[in-house]
């Protein structure tokens, strides 16, 4: 449950709570206010009887008695009423057969009759009995009645009261949650590396306030020190790359120039072979650091244009097929003599399908075989790098193209598989950057096919652009 929702659901119980309480003792206090109102009526119709019987009994006359408890008969919350004199003989009944008679015969004990009575005095002396009789379901159903309108002023009060409770918790709650609602997209958002996201500072000079702006100052640090990191790497990178050149040259001169390279020990050469290997690891390695640096800045270039992808391919295989006979694997190069050219960056496109083949390499064990395939199609071209390796899980293919995603990573530093996860996510935004598309076939234990679509030149004159 969100914050908003949680807030606005406590909000909206408390003020429920509140009404209900409010509404019970505000219910059973008209409830017992009215009884009370009732006993006060009670009481007067009681005393103007005794006042009536009262003049009766000095008149001896008890006509105005009888024509006053004629009228309290009219009352429908009235059962009987009666007046008794000295004699102890009913002065005045509201039921005229009972004049005359005992007091004894004077009510009817019935359970339903609420009864009060009082003595008639006169002088402090005793005169007579007065006692009036009320209808206990008359009176009951009376203060139901009172109450279920009370009852439902309160239903309405409450449910206009809630209503606008809830509409102001949800306002205060939503006032309250978009701010921190803010502050957790900008703090992913830094999380995620981009550091430059804005964060609104809420106004008030509250927490909240405070809150962001310690979090727009980390954001600026953060983004400080990257630069900085980014930097350092693109500097670092790129003073590597003359001196590996250098010692590239020299290697490729004993293995393959030098007129004396017969000479060379079998022993020898292997170890040739196995630095040209890491110097090539390594070049990859501080290409793609360097590129991404390049892209984090903005200021990664490509000079797309017409541009044969045989010297390319033959280049590269001529590189890798010492390190692959080395590793028992058979590397192939099939491709038509009659291949048209592409419309790529020459330097990015044999950084991209050196990267593939190094990663074939890499995971393709002795026995194995790795096929590189260049095929014209109609208005470009494919190039597809097929290997016989370990494969990719069919969960993990969505996400190799993803940033720092390495498959299997576990599996990987169990057999010194060492990598940055960087490589196809560069190859991808390269391809991508040259008007192409790549994508991925693979089965685990079978292999792996990386299959590239780049557009072919035709009759397009060359575009010298970067992008």
């Amino acid at each position: 449950m969100t914050l908003k929702n949680r807030f606005a659901l406590t909000f909206a119980c408390y003020t429920a709570a509140v009404l209900a309480l409010f509404g019970g003792t505000y219910y059973f206090s008209e409830g017992r206010a009215a009884r009370r109102a009732q006993d006060e009526s009670q009481l007067k119709i009681l005393e103007s009887l005794v006042s009536v019987c009262r003049e009766a009994s000095l008149a001896a006359n008890g006509l105005a008695a009888i024509n006053h408890l004629a009228a309290l008969k009219k009352d429908p919350a009235v059962d009987f009423a009666f007046c008794s004199n000295p004699q102890g003989l009913i002065q005045a009944h509201s039921d005229p057969q009972k004049i005359g008679r005992p007091l004894s015969e004077a009510d009817t004990g019935s359970p339903r009759v609420f009864k009060r009575q009082t003595e008639v005095l006169i002088g402090g002396l005793p005169v007579g009995v007065a006692q009036v009789g009320f209808r206990r379901d008359y009176l009951e159903s009376q203060i139901r009645l009172q109450l279920w309108g009370t009852l439902s002023q309160l239903f309405a009060v409450g449910g206009v009261t809630f209503f606008l409770a809830l509409i102001i918790a949800l306002v205060l709650a939503w006032g309250l949650s978009r701010p921190i609602e803010k502050l957790a997209q900008a703090a992913r958002a830094i999380g995620e590396g981009r550091l430059d996201h804005p964060i609104a500072v809420p106004k008030g000079g509250d927490e909240l306030s405070s809150l962001a702006l310690e979090m727009r100052d980390m954001g600026k640090k953060l983004k400080e020190l990257n630069e900085l990191k980014d930097e350092f790497i693109a500097g670092v990178s790129h003073d590597l790359r003359s001196p590996m050149a250098a010692v590239r040259m020299y290697i490729d001169f004993m293995l393959q120039i030098d007129k004396d390279r017969d000479k060379i020990l079998p022993s020898h050469q292997k170890i040739l072979v196995t630095i040209a290997d890491s110097l090539t690891r390594l070049s990859i390695f501080v290409t793609n650091i360097l590129d991404q640096a390049k892209m984090r800045a903005g200021r990664m270039e490509y000079y797309v244009k017409s541009a044969p992808l045989d010297p390319i391919l033959h280049g590269l295989y001529a590189l890798y097929a010492i390190v692959a006979h080395q590793q028992g694997v058979r590397l192939e190069l099939n491709i038509p003599k009659d291949l048209p050219p592409a419309l790529v960056d020459p330097e990015r496109i044999e950084h991209v399908l050196s990267n593939l083949i190094s990663n074939a390499l890499k995971y393709t064990k002795a026995g194995g075989s790795i096929t590189v395939s260049a095929a014209a199609l109609e208005g470009g071209l494919i190039v597809t790098v097929a290997d016989t390796g370990k494969g990719i899980p069919e969960d993990e293919i969505p996400n190799v193209f993803d940033k720092f995603h390495q498959v299997d990573e576990a599996d990987q530093r169990a057999q010194r598989l060492r990598g940055t996860g960087l490589g196809l996510f560069i190859v991808k935004k390269a391809v991508e950057a040259m008007s192409g598309s790549i994508s991925v076939r693979s089965q685990p234990g079978k292999g792996t096919t990386i299959t590239l679509r780049l557009k072919s030149a035709g009759s397009m004159q060359d575009r010298n652009m970067p992008k």
